[in-house]
């Protein structure tokens, strides 16, 4: 059996004997010391068209990763075209098998990843550098150490997008995605008319709803960003805010209401005006019994006179709009007058 002329030390650079190894002389080998495996690359330019395999080693001399080239394009018919080994040496912690420079491989999954002790931690399907499964099963699985299930995602149709299901230790489902290949940004969560994101507990009840749009947050919308559920499915509170910086999606409305098991809820806004409230508290009825308002205007604020004045003005409207819907026809020109009135 052939060995490596440079077993401990590693070839340096592209040099004679590196090519003229038993092993690894297929062609120019090079010195690296990464801190991590990195996605496959391009090689240099100006390589002939034929195949090549492009060797990287630990900065200890153990073999880092192996690529695969026709010319300039990541191709290996006969096996992986991108591997890449632990720095211990000889663990082989992920695989790529590529046609053409995209992840490609009929009937068996394109990419895997292995844990330090070889178990499978994720497996992906591709066909044409598309995630594709024939068959019919999840084109992407992520496994715990364990070797239980810990996510799987299916294809939805022939949209391309797709439906990921993350499962507690248990086996229960804890969370179901629904996400939107999109070029350049991959999957992300997204559904134009169904939650993008729902959460269950472990007793099956749905605890939450997120929707995002085409794979966006929110635009301004009266359509809640996120609902929380109470285990008996009623709505526990709605959040019209998005993102760790908490940023409101909706135009005028508060921002997040909580809704108490005794029918009472509590409205906190995100004020743009000095007519605007910042909190308000309701009864069953609807009726505003506790309030706060903006306090940093010239003139002292009555929070009982404006509490008083927007539940007249929330009642006019209310009682227009269900005028208007009773009417028909809806003209633009109806619908313009009403405006007017209720804005005078």
């Amino acid at each position: 059996m052939s060995k490596c002329t440079a077993p401990i030390q590693g070839h340096q650079g592209d040099t004679e004997a590196a090519r003229a190894c038993p092993v690894h002389g297929r062609g120019p080998i090079r010195q690296a010391g990464p801190a991590g495996p990195p996605p496959p690359s391009a090689p240099s330019q100006g390589r002939p068209a034929e195949p090549f395999v492009d060797l990287k080693y630990w900065d200890n001399g153990t073999l880092f990763s192996e690529q695969h080239f026709v010319g300039e394009t990541l191709h290996n018919e006969e096996g992986p075209a991108w591997i890449a080994y632990g720095r211990a040496g000889g663990t082989v912690i992920a695989e790529i098998w590529m046609a053409n420079g995209k992840k490609h491989r009929d009937g068996e999954p394109a990419a895997i990843s292995y844990g330090g002790d070889g178990s499978v931690r994720s497996e992906e399907w591709c066909l044409d550098g598309v995630r594709q499964r024939p068959d019919g099963g999840p084109v992407a699985t992520r496994y715990r150490p364990d070797g239980s299930v810990e996510s799987e995602s299916w294809l939805e149709g022939e949209s391309g997008n797709e439906r990921k299901v993350d499962y507690r230790e248990d086996g229960g489902v804890a969370r179901v995605s629904k996400l939107q290949n999109e070029p350049g940004r991959g999957a992300t969560p997204g559904s134009d008319d169904s939650p993008a994101i729902t959460t269950y507990r472990e007793d099956g009840s749905v605890e939450s709803e997120e929707y995002f749009p085409r794979g966006q947050p929110r635009p301004l919308s009266d359509t809640p960003a996120k609902i929380n559920y109470r285990s008996d499915g009623s709505v526990e509170s709605e959040e019209w805010r998005e993102g760790d910086d908490g940023v409101g999606r909706r135009r005028v409305g508060p921002l997040s209401i909580n809704h108490a098991e005794d029918g009472t809820t509590v409205e906190s806004w995100e004020p743009r005006a000095a007519h605007l409230p910042v909190r308000l508290v309701r009864d069953p009825d609807g009726k505003i019994t506790d309030s706060s308002w903006r306090h940093d205007l010239p003139s002292p604020i009555d929070d009982e006179k404006y509490a008083a004045e927007y539940q007249h003005q929330s009642d006019r409207a209310e009682a227009e709009g269900k005028r208007l819907l009773s009417d028909r026809p809806l003209s633009p020109e109806r619908i313009l007058g009403a405006t007017r009135r209720l804005a005078g």
